[in-house]
């Protein structure tokens, strides 16, 4: 079976990624100097192709660590590539680290009127509301709050408006742990080598606004070798997951879903599911609901095959749960007695070789009634914040509840897509894949009951749970995002999305 794993990039921990440095230093080799060499004209390329203009002047603070040598290579870089650039330097040079030293005294050597000790709060008064600033004060490697200097320097950049870009990650900020305290609230953030797992999370918004990451050369053998359970989902790792379309392919062997979907009034999550699904690639789709729904889902999904529940539900009016591949339920469906019967008998009845996502009140239900323990193996469960909280409560911040998430999908045997900004899926083995695409325009109604389709023909197809959830979650963000350039973030709708879904996956071919 095809591994998500060798084709994502890991998320490693920033004592990782300090261990993977020595071994690259050891290895490659190379010395340490050079290395921070090399990460710096990376950076410069990057700030060279994403800020052009040389009108600006451009102010970096660096401070007495490894991060402020960047910050001291990167100032006499872009001075070569034509920017105005100053430094303002936070702390002793004679007490900073071996290679921030050295930088430093070659800069001094080559600018001595470019650069300045920092000594009180009044020499950022240098900084002019056009400067750009280039925050290189502290690295990855803190792990505990700012206080003193730094603090206050942190807290007055923080109030001005200028423009701040951060190398490799905002001082004061954690890796990959809740930030406890300040920190530089970055415009830009370009992160070396990998994301860092602290930009995924949504209480870092104030802190990250946007970044980046490039790729300094760390050796892959010592990449490979990384133990690690977070992963940043790739282009490369969806495309292989999804299998191509035979040559002698038809409807029969593409997948057969079952849709358990609307209720009075909620006609529209079925469709929207119903289109997600078909655009999705499904062979054949099923939509199981309420009576009063079939004339809207028949009018706008005249390729689904409609069944209805029935006032009451009696099982399913003769429908064979063992002629699908994979059953969706949830979009629109209410949490009526009748609901919660019918969600019931489908948890009992459900052949083990049929896939299940469970989605909106599918997750409610499932959340009243206690019944995580009757879910099938393998099962995907798609919650919002809110969904989720029912389903397994939330931690004290974002990293515990990621941990509550992991651990959830390992005691059950799930598969849990917690919904947002950087959606991630969690697995039974205890991985977590986080997803790239997407944008906040995609929080609109309906826009998850696009994705549960989405998922819903890709397990139809013969995609594993894993592979189904993550290349579902990919497809389903990319085309929110394809939507998004063509309307804008305020005013994408579901059907948007839906629309975009085969764009997206031709995009994979």
């Amino acid at each position: 079976m095809f591994n998500l794993n060798n084709f994502s990039l890991k998320i490693p921990t920033a004592d990782q990624v300090s261990t993977l440095d020595q071994f690259t230093i050891l290895n490659e080799p190379i010395t340490s100097l050079e290395l921070m060499e090399r990460a710096s004209k990376i950076f410069c390329h990057w700030f060279v192709k994403n800020f052009p203009s040389r009108e600006n002047r451009i102010m970096v603070l660096a401070g007495p660590g490894n991060n402020g040598g960047d910050g001291l290579a990167v100032a006499r870089l872009l001075i070569i590539e034509h920017y105005n650039i100053n430094v303002l330097f936070l702390g002793n040079p004679d007490k900073a680290s071996e290679d921030c030293k050295t930088n430093f005294d070659k800069f001094i050597k080559i600018f001595p009127n470019r650069i300045k000790i920092l000594s009180t709060l009044t020499d950022l008064s240098q900084i002019g509301p056009g400067d750009f600033i280039i925050d290189a004060l502290l690295g990855s490697g803190l792990n505990k709050p700012l206080e003193g200097n730094f603090l206050r320097v942190v807290r007055k950049v923080n109030s001005l408006p200028n423009k701040t870009i951060s190398i490799d990650i905002p001082t004061g900020m954690f890796a990959d742990e809740t930030t406890v305290g300040d920190s530089i609230q970055a415009d830009h953030v370009l992160s070396f080598e990998f994301p860092k797992l602290s930009f995924l999370m949504p209480e870092s918004e104030e802190r990250v606004k946007q970044w980046d990451f490039e790729s300094i050369g760390l050796l892959k053998r010592g990449v490979d070798e990384l133990d690690c359970n977070n992963f940043f989902l790739c282009k490369e790792a969806v495309k292989n997951a999804i299998p191509p379309r035979g040559k002698f392919s038809h409807k029969g062997v593409m997948g057969k879903v079952l849709l358990i979907a609307g209720q009075p009034g909620f006609a529209g999550a079925a469709i929207l599911s119903g289109r997600g699904c078909l655009r999705a690639g499904a062979g054949l789709l099923y939509i199981l609901s309420d009576e009063s729904c079939l004339t809207p889902i028949q009018t706008a999904l005249p390729e689904a095959i409609f069944s209805s529940m029935g006032k009451e539900f009696q099982g399913f009016n003769g429908i064979n749960l063992s002629d699908f591949d994979a059953i969706a339920c949830g979009p629109g469906l209410g949490q009526s007695p009748e609901a919660t019967d019918l969600l019931l008998w489908l948890l009992n009845q459900i052949p083990s070789a049929t896939k299940l996502v469970l989605d909106a009140d599918a997750l409610n239900i499932v959340a009243s009634n206690k019944l995580l323990c009757k879910l099938p193996p393998n099962s995907i469960l798609t919650p919002h914040p809110g969904e989720f909280s029912r389903l397994f409560g939330l931690g004290a911040n974002d990293f515990e509840t990621l941990e509550i998430q992991r651990q959830a999908s390992v005691k059950y045997g799930i598969h849990i897509i917690y919904k947002g900004r950087y959606s991630r899926l969690s697995t039974p083995g205890g991985i977590a894949f986080f997803n790239p695409t997407g944008n906040c325009g995609m929080a609109t109604a309906g826009s998850g009951d696009v994705l549960t389709g989405v998922i819903a023909a890709l397990l139809g197809r013969g995609l594993s749970g894993e592979n189904a959830a993550a290349a579902g979650m990919y497809i389903h963000g990319r085309a929110g995002d394809l939507a998004t350039y063509q309307l804008g973030e305020d005013g994408i709708l579901a059907s948007d999305i839906a629309q975009n879904i085969p764009i997206a996956m031709k995009e994979l071919i």
